[in-house]
């Protein structure tokens, strides 16, 4: 099977550099292999793809023997150096004494591991952002053999980083179907378990307390419900827990050389993956550079910091030129990062507090000509909208844009009492400018406390009532938290970490004296600055909408939790806690809203089980309303015979799911946009005439493009016929 090729380059590479590793005294050598071997497999998935994308080459053919070179080569080196039969050598003479409760909380993390990836497998891609873009661009990028831009209805396809696509897209290609895609945030999930215990360790916890550590990662209830889909928050968690553990291990001694491509690696991966990757690296790496500062070598300074600049570069170029020649800049428009960004620069280069371009205003969102397509380059995210369907139903009625806009549901930070107030102002702006920090502060971490028991949100909910309102949390506020769906991965909370972090702390310091160094203090700081950028760096990121943003923080504060529970000289507190981490977890590892193991429609799950439910189900769980259009609208094209399928669609429409029903690219059928931005004409392919267009914005039309209605089931209409013409009333 062509899919194992990357797994045993992963393998040889893993062996490889932990043959070489030598013994530090810090132990984990295979831990550190393993995060060193999958950086450097990253790189490779983000090289072997840009590569072959010049060529029009990503083909089942050409990735396969891309990755038998890479196995071929870097087995052969290992074999002739030795260092494979030494990593195997090493892991035979790994021994481990383990005590029951040892024994049974690692089995209880494998049952977990297994039933998410077992979830993944049999259902179908069905986050709402998957659906939108996440994995509409895998599939256009496996019709055309190549990363390259083509016309689409929602920029975002084009725009938002790549990495965790283009690793889809390796594994999709050798596979045939989308069937493995959820693994890329699977070994995400088992990459970041392995991460934060290691960092435990370096950290100077005991190894219950690195166990410790693992079962505070994977109990995160976002990082439950995210691991067996296709979104790319958990593959985002992970290179920070990589760039983390590396930076920790160089507060224990300086890097070597291949550890600090390894840290190169790990932040520019990290940066060709997700916008919120810019929120948690700045911190670690400050840290980094300061430490070895105090080593007293700029020279070394120097040098790493070239190589760190010169492998984000390297790995990033192919997606910012693109974006550069499409949109002007290497993250789309100056428009779209206004509208995302907490923070600009004004023209005087001056740091104001964020001013009111953020408020939701929907004159901005503009419709292309006839075309019925919003602006999304620098406008309302089509998800945000569409994600409002995932929440119970008392929440629907937030997707009316009649409604007065809600800024925590929409994602947009309202004008603080003062515009372009400098943050070195008099007092009275100081306290202004603070009381925004606490108030943005305040609703991220509260969007935490939904639980899946209703009293106890209601009691929460009623002790919000007496806060001032400086923090924030007025009735609108409340409304919107009591009504959250605690189950769906795009807004569920954390509650029992949140109230873990302050004990843990507070074990910190109590239990200061037993701690070898001040290191886990430094590293708790950071990893808490990390979290005060989200609200202020993020537009959206004190919303409903930015509590994705937030696993990398949850998984970071994991060998926090696990040194504090593993100071106290009683044996049994860490397995406990270990023990209540597992437990706390199963409502959100059984009762997924969307791909439930136990299914109980129509709340808290939308569907049946994932191993009883039809696919077709799963796929539009999220849009259960739209499945019966959608498929029919699919089941018409097929009927008509057509190969060559236009699109005109609207940019909140879920394309995937017609890729999915018509079994596109693999079946043969070739799908196309055929109405797009101006700025995106440019990729059209003027030689396309599709005989078939599936349109979900043409209303009562019944001629379109010369081709004649054959099927309107309500929002999907269907028009067939041999003679194609450009001209839409043609």
């Amino acid at each position: 099977m062509l899919i194992l090729l990357p797994l045993c380059a992963l393998v040889v590479v893993f062996l490889s550099i932990l043959g070489r590793s030598e013994d530090d005294g810090l132990g984990a050598s295979w831990r550190r292999a393993f995060l060193l071997s999958a950086a450097v497999w990253g790189g490779l998935v983000t090289l072997i793809s840009e590569s072959l994308s010049l060529f029009q080459a990503i083909d089942r053919l050409w990735l396969a023997v891309m990755w038998l070179v890479v196995v071929l080569v870097a087995g052969l080196a290992g074999l002739r150096q030795g260092s494979i039969a030494s990593g195997l050598r090493l892991l035979r003479r790994k021994t481990y004494s383990f005590d029951r409760a040892d024994r049974l909380l690692l089995s209880g993390m494998a049952v977990i591991g297994l039933l998410l990836l077992m979830i993944g497998w049999v259902s179908p891609p069905n986050n709402v952002d998957a659906l939108l873009y996440h994995m509409s661009r895998v599939v256009h990028w496996a019709e055309h053999y190549s990363l390259r831009h083509y016309p689409t209805a929602y920029n975002h396809q084009l725009l938002k980083p790549i990495w965790a696509e283009t690793a889809i897209l390796n594994l999709r290609v050798l596979w045939g179907n989308d069937r493995p895609a959820s693994l890329v945030q699977w070994f995400s999930m088992l990459g970041s378990l392995i991460g934060v215990s290691a960092i435990a360790g370096l950290l100077g916890a005991s190894r219950k307390g690195q166990i410790l550590a693992a079962a505070a990662a994977i109990s995160v209830p976002m990082g439950i419900l995210q691991a067996s889909g296709t979104q790319n928050d958990y593959v985002t968690a992970f290179w920070v827990t990589c760039l983390a553990y590396l930076v920790v291990l160089s507060r224990k001694r300086p890097l070597i050389r291949f550890e600090t491509v390894g840290l190169g690696l790990a932040l520019g991966i990290g940066v060709l993956t997700k916008g919120p990757f810019f929120v948690y690296a700045p911190p670690l790496m400050v840290w980094f550079f300061l430490s070895e500062l105090r080593r007293g070598s700029f020279r070394r300074v120097l040098f790493e910091g070239i190589v760190l600049a010169g492998l984000t570069v390297l790995l990033n170029a192919g997606f910012w030129s693109r974006n550069i020649v499409t949109y002007g800049g290497p993250y789309g428009t100056s428009d779209w990062l206004r509208q995302n960004l907490g923070i600009k620069i004004s023209q005087a280069e001056t740091i104001p507090l964020p001013s009111s371009f953020h408020t939701a205003d929907r004159s901005r969102v503009k419709a292309s000509g006839a075309m019925g397509l919003a602006n999304d380059a620098g406008g309302v995210e089509a998800s945000s909208v569409r994600g409002l369907a995932a929440l119970s139903p008392a929440l629907a009625a937030y997707a009316n844009p009649n409604r007065a806009t809600s800024d925590t549901l929409q994602g947009f930070i309202p004008a603080p009492p003062r515009e372009a107030t400098r943050w070195f102002s008099p007092v009275s702006q100081l306290s202004d400018g603070a009381a925004w920090w606490i108030r943005k502060m305040t609703q991220t971490i509260a969007w935490n406390l939904v639980t899946p028991s209703s009293a106890v949100n209601s009691l929460l909910v009623r002790g919000m009532q007496a806060l001032p309102p400086v923090f924030g949390l007025g009735p609108d506020f409340q409304a919107e938290l009591s009504q959250a769906a605690w189950n769906h991965e795009d807004t569920a909370g954390n509650p029992v970490h949140l109230f873990l972090v302050p004990w843990a702390l507070a074990g910190l310091i109590v239990y200061r004296r037993r701690m070898e160094s001040a290191l886990p203090i430094y590293y708790t700081l950071v990893s808490l600055a990390t979290y005060t950028l989200v609200p202020v760096v993020i537009g959206h990121g004190n919303s409903i909408w930015g509590l994705r943003y937030q696993l990398p923080f949850f998984i970071l504060l994991a060998p926090t939790i696990a040194m504090a529970f593993s100071l106290p000289r009683i044996r049994w507190i860490a397995p406990a806690v270990a023990g209540a981490f597992l437990v706390s977890s199963l409502p959100w590892v059984f009762l997924n809203n969307t791909r439930p193991i136990i299914g109980l429609a129509p709340w808290p799950t939308r569907i049946d089980s994932v191993f009883t439910a039809a696919p077709e189900d799963i796929l539009l769980a999220v849009d259960s309303s739209s499945r019966h259009t959608y498929a029919e609208g699919a089941e018409a094209v097929k009927a008509s015979g057509c190969m060559d399928v236009g699109l005109r669609l609207n940019s909140s429409d879920l394309e995937y799911a017609f890729w999915w029903l018509l079994d596109a690219p693999q079946s043969g059928v070739y799908l196309e946009t055929i109405y797009t931005f101006s700025y995106l004409e440019r990729y059209r392919d003027l030689t396309f005439k599709p005989c078939a267009i599936i349109c979900t914005i043409c209303g009562d039309r019944v001629r379109l493009n010369g081709l004649h209605l054959t099927a309107n089931y309500g929002k999907v209409s269907v028009f067939v016929g041999p003679n194609y013409v450009p001209d839409e009333d043609g």
